[in-house]
């Protein structure tokens, strides 16, 4: 159960998101356009020396002195997969996630590993709007 107006919080977070990249409420939103324009790096685990892809979808890495965060995609995933992905994990972001427990990689990387059921579903949310929101105002003849 989401708390009272989180839904509508992600509609108006969506159509906000979709006028700060210049696009009308109709238009898809490109999830790269949109990481960089959050100012978060994406690559693929094949862009980081000995990281390997096989046993996740994505990962953020997060540098707080930097205040900066990079998310890892999987390259053996569909464009599409990874598209999803990134909307996902973009989604914690724009809602203020913070996961509850933490991995450092053999490679000595922070990663933001677990998220709470309820900021999974968030984030589940949220990533439905930035695709369906389109579709919504189609139907509805905004």
């Amino acid at each position: 159960m989401f708390d009272r107006g989180f839904k509508s919080w992600c509609e108006q977070r969506s159509l906000e998101l979709r006028r700060q990249l210049d696009l009308r409420h109709t238009d898809p939103v490109d999830t790269w356009a949109l990481a960089a324009h959050l100012k978060i790096r994406v690559c693929t685990a094949s862009d980081i020396k000995g990281l390997s892809a096989e046993a996740r979808s994505a990962v953020t890495l997060e540098f707080p002195q930097q205040q900066r965060k990079l998310i890892i995609l999987n390259q053996t995933h569909s464009l599409r997969q990874q598209s999803s992905d990134l909307t996902h994990e973009l989604s914690h972001h724009l809602c203020g996630h913070r996961p509850f427990s933490l991995e450092v990689s053999e490679e000595g990387l922070l990663m933001l590993e677990t998220y709470s059921r309820k900021d999974e579903e968030e984030a589940d949310w949220l990533s439905g709007r930035n695709v369906s929101t389109t579709l919504r105002h189609e139907l509805r003849g905004v």
